[in-house]
């Protein structure tokens, strides 16, 4: 293969499951507008099909970002962008849109989730892929409901000292206070653990040497290869779309 398409090239198949989850994501906030923004009855949402679809989505989002911890090593650029975007986000809904104020988003995850996965790949390097993600999975189901006040186990569920969600801050963590609000709720349990298991994802899928491709930029393939910015871009799109279809013009 040529060296520069190895150095400069894509694994396509990964980006084209990133979009597609994209594309759910975006479906999925179109309906949240209409339903909760614009106060719209569609019987689809929400429900149980929908609700599905967005834990796929996210799961799918959250794995494959933990599988490009082997693609690239550019971790600080990376931090420093996604902080600035969350915080970004943090004030314009805080200003602009106080009911749907986003203070732990997803975004606000990924960046310091990145930041805990730096260090923990240290450690991570040396755990066989596929226990490794064996393992991830099952944190992930333990601590599913730590937003909730427990834990699950195979025995049953573990209640968590209800101190912990009295602690002010500690809602980035995963226990969030009584009067804790956020309209993008991502915190750092469970989730990490899709990103450690999306980490050893990786580590299997590089053990069968996969051949990177030149870029492919079919629509799905290309939204998924810069999620981040349709990420960013499609909130304030679809809000300034419907403002104008339902209200003539944006409602603040």
């Amino acid at each position: 293969m040529d060296k520069k398409v190895e150095k400069k090239g894509r694994y396509n198949g990964i980006d084209f499951v990133a979009g597609l989850a994209m594309l759910f994501i975006m479906f999925f906030h179109f309906a949240y507008d209409l339903k909760f923004i614009f106060n719209r009855d569609i019987n689809f949402f929400p429900s149980q099909w929908m609700e599905y679809g967005r834990l796929v989505s996210v799961f799918l989002f959250m794995t494959i970002s933990g599988m490009t911890l082997h693609f690239s090593s550019r971790y600080i650029f990376k931090i420093v962008k996604l902080s600035v975007v969350a915080v970004a986000i943090s004030i314009l809904t805080y200003l602009f849109m106080p009911d749907e104020f986003i203070v732990f988003g997803i975004i606000h995850f990924f960046a310091f989730g990145t930041l805990i996965m730096v260090f923990l790949v240290l450690i991570l390097k040396y755990i066989n892929g596929y226990l490794g993600f064996i393992l991830s999975m099952f944190g992930f189901y333990v601590f599913w409901p730590v937003t909730s006040g427990y834990l699950n186990f195979p025995t049953g569920a573990v209640h968590l000292p209800q101190k912990l969600y009295e602690l002010k801050y500690l809602f980035f963590l995963g226990f969030p206070g009584e009067n804790f609000s956020s309209a993008d709720y991502y915190p750092i349990l469970p989730w990490i653990f899709l990103l450690i298991g999306g980490y050893f994802l990786g580590k299997i899928y590089l053990s069968f040497k996969p051949q990177k491709k030149k870029k492919s930029f079919d629509p799905i393939t290309f939204i998924g290869r810069n999620r981040l910015f349709f990420y960013i871009i499609h909130q304030p799109i679809i809000y300034v779309a419907l403002s104008y279809y339902f209200n003539g013009g944006i409602e603040i």
